[in-house]
């Protein structure tokens, strides 16, 4: 959320203009979306908790690769992954 923040308020072109500014405000969803994804696997519960988690990795794999602001949310998507192959099938 940090790199999210940043990317949204400092000035990031040569031009010294923010993502905002240059862009748009359509283009805030390329760091919130994946926040929201993220944050999907604190709020899923039973066992269907492991599949939201895989999915929401990768899904922020994806968007890692796909976007150009991916890369900062790279660490997340790994911690996603490790936590996904923490989980166990049975109950919590």
């Amino acid at each position: 959320m940090l790199a999210a923040g940043v990317l949204l308020v400092a000035p990031i072109y040569s031009s010294g203009r923010t993502l905002i500014e240059a862009n748009g405000a359509g283009a805030a969803w390329t760091l919130v979306a994946p926040i929201v994804v993220a944050a999907a696997p604190a709020f899923a519960r039973g066992p269907r908790r492991r599949a939201v988690t895989v999915s929401a990795a990768a899904i922020l794999v994806i968007f890692c690769v796909a976007v150009s602001t991916g890369l900062f949310f790279l660490p997340a998507a790994v911690l996603l992954e490790l936590a996904a192959r923490a989980l166990r099938h049975g109950p919590e």
